[in-house]
């Protein structure tokens, strides 16, 4: 599910089958590992200092969801909460950073929460996405575009954006530090086809 310089989340079964999520952390003296069910069916995770992400697809009338537990928190009661996605959106990445989570989603939309569980800004991407990836106050999109009558050739493109701090009183805006910077790939060799 993830592993990152913070720790490892895996799934000891895949979602369908339910199975427990495993937590493990690289430095001990900040979290103790812990497990728990995934009767809810996470597909994807992230996990940082601060906080465990997990996100679920929609199954027949239930919504997508994305679950935190907010392992920074003091208080118990505001340590887990679940968000679920608007009807129609699938959650395709998911990114931690310093105080927030961000979802994207099959609309093309990047969701972004506080830890907290409040949700502070939805914008817009153009193109598939790839991946996604947090750090800090920054967090780095890549999206892939085909160009061509056959879609034989793929484009990646990279956009790294600021997420505004919560203090910052009025309408937060997403500030774009570079975008569409290209993410060069080799093409497909004709050994490749044979493997």
């Amino acid at each position: 599910m993830r592993w990152n310089g913070v720790g490892v989340v895996r799934s000891s079964e895949p979602a369908d089958q339910g199975g427990t999520i495993d937590v493990e952390f690289h430095d001990t003296g900040v979290h103790h590992a812990f497990s728990f069910d995934n009767s809810l069916g996470f597909t994807t995770a992230d996990v940082s200092e601060e906080a465990l992400a997990l996100t679920a697809p929609g199954t027949g009338s239930d919504p997508a969801r994305l679950s935190v537990q907010y392992l920074a928190a003091w208080d118990h009661e505001s340590r887990n909460w679940t968000a679920e996605l608007p009807a129609g959106e699938e959650p395709e990445g998911l990114a931690l950073g310093a105080g927030w989570v961000a979802v994207a989603t099959s609309a093309r939309h990047i969701r972004v929460w506080t830890l907290g569980g409040m949700e502070r800004i939805v914008w817009s991407f153009a193109g598939h996405l790839v991946t996604s990836s947090g750090r800090g106050d920054q967090i780095a999109v890549v999206t892939e575009d085909c160009i061509g009558s056959g879609g034989e050739e793929h484009k990646l493109s990279l956009t790294l954006h600021l997420i505004p701090p919560l203090e910052r009183l009025g309408r937060p805006t997403i500030r774009s530090v570079v975008q569409n910077v290209p993410v060069p790939l080799t093409p497909q060799g004709e050994d490749d086809d044979k493997a």
